[in-house]
């Protein structure tokens, strides 16, 4: 039996629901593919112009969770400046036991690294290995990797994957534009880039991790958060949080001087 044919009102009608639903299609597609390349835009102008930042300073944090290091320090907070192409210096705040809160002061320069001795109130200097074997990381590598943001933070800028673009919002009154996505810290070891400088400790927790990042007026990064655990036994839900301001501010870091005392010690 042949099917009825459609009177030309019906054959109107379907033509114009099909035509509202593929407009509707388009409307819904096209913001979602600019908002992707909008975000992967800013992410690269990001990257650009924190690349060409001279020095900066850091503060980082730990809104949600704790930071835990060595087995034995938990992290209040880090607090510093980067010089670069490959100087740092930051004031470590940590509980060390669970019981006993101590201040150091880590510099580093080049491949060299100084942490302040707490056992003599500030007035002397230990040089720590760092570099070591990957799958054996020691004391220097862990404080490289916390007190100079570059290793690990701002080199998550040029891994970030499946950017899209977050609410805007403003820090300390200054307008931001966030960027969500997922940062992979083995991808960090073989990102090529001046934050990178030779393999990650094979011992950081392989997991993705999600990361917000927020951007100033001129594209810099102001403020990276990223969430889960970094090492092994740290909480689930942790946050570690970085602030950097300062940008270009004139900043000197020069290797200590042995029974010199740490500044503000």
């Amino acid at each position: 039996m042949t099917p009825p044919v459609p009177d030309p009102a019906t054959r109107t009608r379907r033509a114009v629901l099909v035509a509202a639903a593929l407009a509707s299609l388009g409307r819904s597609t096209r913001p979602r593919a600019a908002a992707a390349q909008d975000a992967s835009g800013l992410l690269r102008a990001g990257a650009e112009a924190l690349a060409a930042l001279a020095s900066f300073h850091f503060s980082l944090t730990t809104p949600q969770g704790r930071t835990s290091v060595l087995n034995a320090l938990t992290l209040r907070a880090i607090e510093g400046d980067v010089l670069r192409p490959d100087r740092f210096e930051a004031r470590i705040e940590a509980t060390a036991a669970a019981i006993m809160d101590l201040t150091v002061t880590v510099i580093g320069v080049g491949d060299r690294l100084w942490v302040s001795d707490p056992r003599s109130g500030g007035n002397d200097w230990i040089e720590t290995s760092s570099g070591e074997e990957a799958d054996s990381p020691g004391a220097g590598d862990i404080l490289a990797l916390l007190a100079n943001p570059d290793l690990i933070f701002l080199a998550a800028l040029s891994v970030l994957t499946d950017p899209v673009l977050g609410p805007d919002g403003s820090i300390d009154g200054e307008p931001v534009r966030r960027i969500d996505g997922v940062v992979d810290l083995r991808r960090i070891a073989d990102a090529a880039g001046a934050a990178t400088d030779g393999a990650l400790p094979a011992n950081l927790v392989p997991d993705p991790l999600p990361a917000s990042i927020w951007f100033d007026a001129m594209n810099r990064p102001r403020r990276i958060e990223l969430e889960g655990p970094i090492f092994p036994g740290e909480d689930a839900g942790v946050i570690r949080r970085l602030d950097l301001t300062a940008f270009d501010a004139p900043v000197t870091i020069e290797p200590p001087v042995a029974g010199t005392p740490v500044s503000g010690a």
